[in-house]
């Protein structure tokens, strides 16, 4: 499926394609958020270099046919 992260009343958002699970997908953004590694994750960069909190970030899942 395609998903959406974003990032509170923000125009900040991510747009991402997944084979796992949504909570799956976002526990990795939140990981490399929480372990400072914005190289992994556009979301995590954003969130890092704004100073955002992370607990923010809301999600979608648009299922594909």
């Amino acid at each position: 499926g395609i998903y959406q992260l974003l990032y509170g009343e923000t125009p900040a958002q991510y747009i991402g394609q997944m084979g796992r699970s949504l909570s799956r997908h976002l526990s990795e953004h939140r990981t490399d958020f929480n372990n400072n590694k914005p190289q992994n994750s556009a979301m995590a960069k954003h969130c890092i270099e704004q100073h955002h909190n992370f607990s923010r970030v809301s999600s979608t899942l648009n299922q594909c046919s």
